[in-house]
């Protein structure tokens, strides 16, 4: 999968339907699937449709402004699936698994597992992705709505051999009136919700093998190692308490803490003076896109 995504519907309206009319495309077959739809007298795509290494994938268009958009394929699912380190004998968790590209992924290697996701939405079309591409895939998957939070509900997810995430990362400033989407949101510093997935696996029992994921980190631009980089921290006094080996590697150049106000949230640092503040005390002036592998450190 590229890192310019070629959609197959690229917005909303219907633009690009016209084109496949007049190439003979069986627009009624698509109809019926539930991925083109009537409105207005015309049709339009009830979903955005991302081809990815001969699968086919639905998502939500981006920045529909609900909370429960289900997030469309970026450049982080890219490096994850890429880096991914799955065997046709895993049994694989993907928690926070959105629309189920990364389980379905290692599924066509061969692997079998579950995907969790706290939204309804977002299982729903993880599942029909599922449907969709299911001549490609090796091992069984299913999808569940559930909480990647809570580890009471880990002992119904079975007892992987890997677990992958691709979980909520940005930080999104208090002062900002912004739609906090589910796929997205992970409060002022982007730490809540892997923090509350690595308590949650603090309290599991069952230790997998290895545990892969990507997010972003607030940082310094040029950090001299994962302690200052804020997941850095995060991850070291987890990984000593709990005995294992991290792992982790910068994706993509650091983006500017103004660049991510702007690209991101469409603001600038005199709209959050006040998380600005915090920020720079801490020494922050970028985000950064990791990939981590966590082992465990012995028997």
């Amino acid at each position: 999968a590229p890192l310019n995504f070629d959609r197959v519907f690229s917005d909303s309206t219907g633009a690009a339907i016209a084109n496949w009319r007049a190439n003979g495309a069986d627009l009624a077959t698509l109809q019926e699937a539930g991925i083109l739809s009537q409105a207005g007298g015309k049709l339009v795509p009830s979903y955005l449709v991302t081809p990815w290494n001969g699968a086919f994938y639905l998502t939500d268009f981006p920045d529909t402004g609900f909370k429960d958009e289900v997030f469309s394929p970026h450049p982080e699912q890219v490096f994850l699936t890429r880096l991914l380190q799955t065997r046709s004998d895993d049994r694989v968790l993907d928690l926070c698994t959105g629309s189920g590209i990364l389980l379905l992924e290692a599924a066509r290697k061969g692997a079998s597992g579950v995907g969790i996701d706290i939204s309804a939405r977002a299982i729903g079309l993880a599942r029909r992705n599922a449907q969709l591409n299911s001549s490609l895939l090796q091992g069984q998957v299913e999808f569940r709505e559930g909480d990647a939070t809570d580890v009471d509900q880990y002992a119904d997810w079975g007892r992987p051999t890997v677990i992958i995430s691709n979980p909520p990362f940005e930080p999104i400033p208090e002062e900002l009136d912004v739609v906090r989407t589910l796929h997205s949101s992970a409060g002022p510093l982007g730490t809540e919700v892997f923090a509350e997935i690595l308590n949650a696996l603090s309290c599991w029992k069952h230790r997998p093998k290895l545990f892969q994921f990507v997010l972003f980190s607030l940082g310094k631009e040029k950090a001299d190692g994962a302690h200052e980089l804020l997941m850095g921290r995060l991850l070291q006094e987890w990984a000593t308490s709990r005995r294992v080996c991290v792992d982790l590697q910068e994706l993509l150049a650091p983006l500017s803490i103004r660049d991510y106000l702007a690209v991101h949230l469409g603001a600038g640092p005199r709209d959050v003076p006040d998380w600005q503040q915090k920020i720079d005390a801490e020494g922050f002036d970028s985000i950064h896109l990791l990939f981590g592998v966590m082992r465990p450190a012995g028997p």
